[in-house]
């Protein structure tokens, strides 16, 4: 089975899928944290991966609480983040839409299918070509435990299938084949599940729909912003769980840093300010008062800053005691600003005990990174991961080197 081009449609069919639907598919911030194998207090220090992505194979090492990946662009960092995401969810094929989605990754033909939703599964596979018998592994470890990942492309007979996991539909019929995950953790017991495809080798949406309908809750300990931060439906879900308890104060901490002034913060309820247009702009269902101005303000007011600080600062408390997976972290950031964000980030990490993965492009980034490090106790928790293509494993470097680094101009990106 070899991948179709990739298409610059649109994955998902609003008039097939509900927004609500699709919310739902994002496992991030809407799933269990109870099922965790690598505990916050015996951080991943090691992250091996092989045949995943564009990795022959790589290893992350010396990771510590704080981890920024540099590296030139389609070096792989966010497919590290990704493979985190997928091992500890233990390969939920909702984690694996999930994955794919994020990039538009779809199954896309010259006799394609009317609208139906196919992910192209090749994808994550090094080389892009799905063949039986091909398969990832996945393995993070510590100095107390150790979980395991493998994704393996396998002869699937009808009757290895229930009804419900076979019935894709009438255009997508099922292909003879599954992709079979088998998840092993040091302390738990091996858990082997077969996903079915489709005749070209796709994720059917259909399968992960049911799934959803089952109400099935994922394994998962890891919560991924992307460069986009989050949607206004995932803000404003996160907000009102917050708003008016504790963790209100440190998301006022967080807008804070762009804007002084800013006193208070509060979700839309739902259908205020409904229009017959639909949702009016990316920034809706959140408002803010802001000192000496009488009537309170869309936070869409404030600019892309303001979102992505209150998107981080969200996505650092639904991480508690977790992994928080952070692309492009600097996105929508004044420079001016990143010294302050890294504080928020450490400083939260290490009270909710979370361990962070960011990736960055950025010099000023790093380099305010760099400038948090003179604390010892932030440097002691902190790493720069460079990232090359074609190698091997990562270069770390740890908080005093990376103090060095920036006084002396070395580029460590």
């Amino acid at each position: 089975m070899s991948c179709g081009r990739l298409p610059e449609a649109p994955i998902l069919d609003a008039s097939r899928t509900s927004t609500a639907a699709q919310s739902r598919l994002r496992p991030a911030f809407s799933a269990s944290q109870e099922h965790r194998v690598l505990r916050p207090h015996a951080m991943i220090r090691t992250l091996r991966v092989e045949n995943f992505r564009g990795y022959p194979e790589f290893e992350l090492g010396s990771l510590q609480r704080v981890n920024l990946l540099v590296g030139s662009n389609n070096s792989g960092k966010t497919s590290l983040l990704e493979a985190v995401e997928l091992l500890l969810a233990h390969g939920d094929a909702r984690n694996i839409w999930s994955s794919l989605a994020r990039r538009g990754e779809r199954v896309w033909e010259d006799d394609d299918r009317g609208n139906s939703v196919e992910l192209d599964l090749c994808r994550l596979f090094h080389g892009y070509e799905l063949k039986r018998g091909c398969s990832f592994n996945l393995r993070a470890s510590n100095d107390s435990s150790e979980q395991f990942l493998r994704a393996e492309l396998v002869d699937t007979p009808l009757d290895d299938l229930t009804q419900r996991e076979l019935a894709l539909n009438a255009e997508m019929p099922f292909g003879g084949a599954g992709l079979r995950l088998s998840w092993k953790g040091s302390k738990a017991e091996e858990e082997i599940t077969t996903i079915p495809l489709s005749e070209r080798g796709g994720l059917v949406f259909d399968f992960i729909r049911r799934r959803m309908l089952r109400r099935e809750e994922p394994r998962q300990s890891a919560t991924f912003v992307t460069t986009s931060s989050l949607s206004s439906e995932e803000v404003v879900s996160l907000l009102s769980r917050y708003v008016l308890n504790p963790e209100e104060g440190l998301l006022l901490t967080a807008l804070r840093i762009i804007e002084r002034d800013i006193e208070r913060i509060a979700p839309i309820p739902s259908g205020a300010g409904h229009s017959p247009f639909g949702n009016i702009g990316g920034r809706g269902g959140v408002v803010i008062k802001v000192r000496n101005h009488q009537n309170r303000l869309p936070i869409g007011t404030m600019g892309d800053g303001i979102w992505r600080l209150l998107s981080l600062a969200l996505a650092l408390i639904r991480a508690s005691n977790g992994v928080l997976l952070i692309d492009e972290i600097d996105t929508g950031l004044h420079y001016t600003v990143m010294e302050d964000m890294w504080k928020l980030v450490h400083g939260t990490a290490k009270r909710l005990d979370i361990q962070v993965l960011a990736t960055t492009h950025s010099s000023d980034c790093w380099k305010a990174l760099a400038a948090t490090c003179r604390d010892p106790n932030i440097s002691a928790d902190t790493t720069i991961q460079h990232v090359e293509k074609g190698a091997k494993r990562s270069r770390s470097f740890a908080g005093k080197e990376i103090v060095i680094a920036a006084e002396r101009g070395f580029e460590v990106r």
